[in-house]
């Protein structure tokens, strides 16, 4: 009697999302610029870290060399078990794997590493370029190293406490961070250092006691984390993906109106005396039509534009236009990502462009409005007119 033959099994992919794809597709084709020995860098999760070992070809050294390092970097028993069922099926396919390269069979080692998982914040940029930094480490056998502070990219460290706790005090800190902090998100460590790095470097000349605690803390970050080496949103969106973003004022006021970015504003010391230009231009004997009026302004706004704006400031600017992008994707809101990224991308245009740049335009425009609110609301408070026009005229 014949028996019926079992059909073969077939092998599924792991399903993605769309955030993740590209982030695998950066992963493998950027192996040579990918720091294997910390891997965590580029794969934050012990899930994602599965799906990676199920996407990986392996047909190639450096992608063998991928899998060994999720292997050692991730010690959860389906990780463990993705990776062997990985490496038996490349030896199928006569795939010759480096004798080297076998697993270190300590199961008390792969308790250590997932025990003492570190974890890191980060809180959207306000109005001041501060945003707010949490990181915390496990200790063992007990205690908790926390650290958390302001950070600028403009001045550095404002502040910043660090301390060894118990793990109830620090999950009260952590509470403590996102009640403040608003939509706060979980990054990788490597991110986190990353920023307080480039804040502390901008700001230790000035021996400022506000990051004494930083420095505490710092030789154990340094040792034991790689920076990255350019902004974490390009691991998931690569920089030229984005620069056919169109940048017109409906979808550039609508991201400026957003929660993390609504108090993204200029100075009012910095907007006064460009107040002041337009209303004398207003109010001038001189000027005569509309049009003349128009293109006054018009000037005035420019080189305000020119001057609020130069090299340094832009480059401030498009490093939290960066960050900000980041964000967004971890909030899932890719269009605003990219919407950054584009605006991010024309701050390092020629000086003759940068004074009819959309994004700085809009920006200026913001920062004089809301000072002429500020203006009105004074004046009503008081019971009396407006010293500044109502009419100034929008080109």
């Amino acid at each position: 009697m014949n028996q019926k033959k079992k059909p073969k099994k077939t092998r599924s992919l792991l399903p993605v999302t769309a955030e993740e794809e590209g982030l695998l597709k950066s992963l493998l084709e950027n192996l040579n610029d990918i720091n294997i020995d910390n891997i965590k860098e580029h794969i934050h999760s012990p899930e994602f870290a599965r799906i990676a070992v199920e996407r990986i070809p392996g047909d190639h050294e450096q992608e063998i060399k991928l899998l060994f390092a999720i292997r050692d970097s991730f010690g959860q028993k389906e990780v463990q078990k993705a990776v062997r069922k990985a490496l038996f099926r490349l030896k199928r396919k006569g795939v010759s794997i480096p004798e080297s390269a076998k697993q270190k069979r300590d199961p008390l080692i792969i308790k250590k590493a997932s025990s003492v998982e570190p974890k890191a914040y980060l809180s959207p940029i306000d109005g001041t370029g501060s945003r707010g930094v949490l990181i915390i480490v496990p200790r063992i056998p007990r205690g908790v190293d926390v650290g958390a502070g302001a950070v600028s990219a403009e001045n550095g460290i404002t502040n910043f406490i660090y301390e060894r706790c118990s793990k109830r005090h620090s999950r009260d800190i952590e509470d403590l961070f996102f009640k403040q902090a608003g939509k706060a998100i979980e990054t990788s460590l490597a991110h986190a250092v990353t920023i307080l790095e480039n804040a502390y470097r901008k700001s230790e000349t000035d021996m400022k006691e506000s990051y004494g605690d930083y420095l505490k803390f710092r030789p154990w970050l340094l040792e034991n984390v790689s920076l990255l080496k350019r902004p974490a949103i390009y691991d998931f969106i690569r920089p030229g993906d984005v620069s056919d973003e169109p940048l017109n004022d409906i979808r550039l006021e609508k991201l400026l109106e957003h929660d993390l970015m609504k108090s993204w504003l200029v100075s009012p010391s910095k907007i006064w005396p460009v107040l002041d230009e337009i209303a004398k231009a207003e109010e001038s004997p001189i000027i005569i039509t509309l049009d003349q009026k128009s293109a006054r302004i018009n000037e005035i706004k420019e080189r305000a534009i020119k001057e609020l704006f130069p090299d340094s400031r832009r480059l401030v600017l498009k490093d939290e236009l960066e960050e900000t992008a980041y964000l967004f994707l971890r909030l899932d809101q890719e269009e605003n990502a990219r919407l950054c990224l584009a605006a991010a991308s024309t701050l390092t245009e020629e000086e003759s462009i940068i004074r009819t740049n959309p994004f700085l335009r809009l920006f200026l425009e913001r920062s004089l409005d809301h000072c002429i609110n500020i203006i009105r609301e004074n004046n009503a408070s008081k019971g009396r007119e407006n010293d500044y026009s109502s009419n100034i005229v929008t080109p």
